[in-house]
């Protein structure tokens, strides 16, 4: 009777794993194949990270330096919005990845939270869960590549010794999260409702870094309303203390010269202002 009862529970198994095709998904494993022989002999010994294994970034304007300060004060909300090019994600994963690789914090792990927008219900794209995800993941892999340079797959093996974790808002709904920086992403792009459910989230010993720009909202295209602004309202409620925010300018661009005099350009042709 039990090994019967087994058998069956195998069976299902197998058929959860089963794509649509048919066929048996690969089951992920943590692996270093594509480091070189001295990174995967160090990660292999020690299956952990430390702020040591982050570059020494510095700030390069006065609007980057004051996140950073803010960041380090602890503050419980902290909002960044602006220009693009300015590091807006790059220097909150930074700031997020140092305290997370640090045994002392109280934050074990850095949860990246975005909208999937012109494809908001998933739900018929093909694949498993990670497989919907994978797309919107991206930007994260080039960030953690130049974050943490000794590493050719930072952002894998991070994810897979469980510092970091990668969410939709369409999957976010009762689930509590406790001892992380919650980082929000693209906010420009969720609406009211969608982000009042990621920042609802928020367990014990928990923050969140909200990133975004308003005029690279796609939702007009959907003929749906940002909720950004009116989170700037909510935020402007609550006591001084639980939040900060940081506007990026023109002068802050940093990504390139060419992307600062193309966007500065764009802007002026548009007569698009913040």
């Amino acid at each position: 009777m039990v090994a019967s009862s087994k058998r069956k529970r195998r069976v299902k198994k197998r058929k959860d794993m089963r794509k649509e095709d048919g066929t048996i998904k690969a089951k992920r494993k943590f692996d270093t194949i594509a480091e070189n022989l001295d990174v995967m002999q160090d990660i292999g010994k020690r299956k952990r990270f430390s702020p040591e294994d982050l570059a020494n970034i510095k700030p390069l304007n006065e609007t980057q330096k004051r996140f950073i300060e803010l960041y380090f004060q602890d503050i419980p909300i902290i909002m960044a919005t602006g220009w693009p090019g300015t590091s807006k994600s790059f220097l909150s994963i930074y700031c997020a990845l140092n305290e997370v690789f640090d045994n002392s914090s109280p934050y074990d792990k850095l949860i990246i939270v975005r909208s999937a927008v012109e494809t908001r219900s998933v739900g018929y794209l093909k694949g498993s869960l990670e497989d919907k995800a994978e797309p919107f993941e991206l930007p994260y892999k080039a960030i953690f590549s130049e974050i943490m340079p000794r590493f050719n797959d930072a952002y894998y093996h991070a994810k897979n010794l469980g510092y970091v974790d990668f969410m939709l808002t369409t999957h976010i709904r009762g689930i509590n999260i406790k001892n992380s920086v919650i980082l929000i992403e693209e906010a420009q792009n969720m609406d009211i409702d969608e982000l009042r459910s990621v920042i609802t989230r928020t367990g014990e010993e928990s923050r969140i870094l909200i990133t975004g720009d308003v005029l690279q909202d796609d939702l007009k295209r959907k003929k749906e309303k940002s909720g950004l602004e009116q989170l700037k309202r909510i935020l402007l409620r609550m006591p001084r203390e639980y939040y900060a925010c940081v506007e990026y300018s023109k002068n802050d661009i940093v990504r390139s010269g060419i992307v600062k005099e193309f966007v500065i350009a764009d802007f002026e042709e548009n007569n698009r202002v913040y």
